[in-house]
């Protein structure tokens, strides 16, 4: 289970990992760094051209659980990500500009990759990134031809599920291929029905978290 942030920065995303789960790894637009100064200039005006340090404008994370035995925790995490939709990702058109959007709420997207067994909806949105006992599901089977690779998520405020949504596709679903961004894409767009531009409006008909 990993949680990343992502966080707008003068008009580029980054997605930062937990340090725990995902040292170091830090997915950014990143400038290069500027050529030191002609001859004769001096360090004062070096300082004086240079631009100020990039100002944090809005931040909200994304949170999976599962992965793919082949591959790293690091490695499935990046095909997620680079599966999703890119005006979600975009700080420029996603929901961080809708008038909705508050930067004091806690806003997750949440997926979690699984096999046959149903997953508590009502969960989703309690989940924590060193928590990952507290969801009991089958692990997804991405290389079984005769078996089904579900995707079950939700669109978070806090504690509270704005939206959910699942999807699933039977047979070979690795990540990388066109079944498996069908699968991600089809989850995400369930979530934003009115467009990635707006935070969405709560269900009425989300499950409750099943209490034992």
């Amino acid at each position: 289970m990993t949680l990343l942030d992502i966080r707008r920065r003068a008009g580029a995303a980054a997605l930062i990992a937990g340090a725990a789960l995902f040292p170091a790894a830090v997915y950014a637009q990143q400038q290069p760094a500027e050529d030191a100064p002609a001859g004769g200039a001096t360090d004062e005006a070096a300082e004086a051209t240079e631009s100020p340090p990039p100002q944090e404008e809005a931040e909200w994370s994304i949170l999976i659980v599962g992965s793919d035995p082949s591959l790293s925790e690091e490695e499935f995490n990046q095909s997620v990500i680079r599966d999703l939709p890119e005006r979600l990702l975009d700080p420029e058109t996603n929901f961080t500009n809708s008038s909705a959007y508050l930067p004091e709420n806690d806003y997750r997207l949440v997926m979690v990759f699984h096999g046959t067994e149903e997953v508590d909806r009502g969960a989703l949105c309690t989940l924590q990134q060193d928590t990952p006992e507290a969801l009991e599901t089958a692990p997804p089977r991405f290389d079984d031809l005769r078996q089904s690779t579900y995707v079950t998520a939700a669109f978070c405020e806090g504690d509270e599920a704005l939206r959910t949504s699942d999807s699933s596709m039977t047979g070979i679903v690795e990540p990388g291929s066109t079944s498996f961004k069908f699968m991600v894409r089809d989850a995400v767009q369930q979530l934003f029905p009115d467009g990635y531009e707006m935070v969405p409006q709560p269900e009425t008909n989300i499950a409750p978290a099943i209490v034992e």
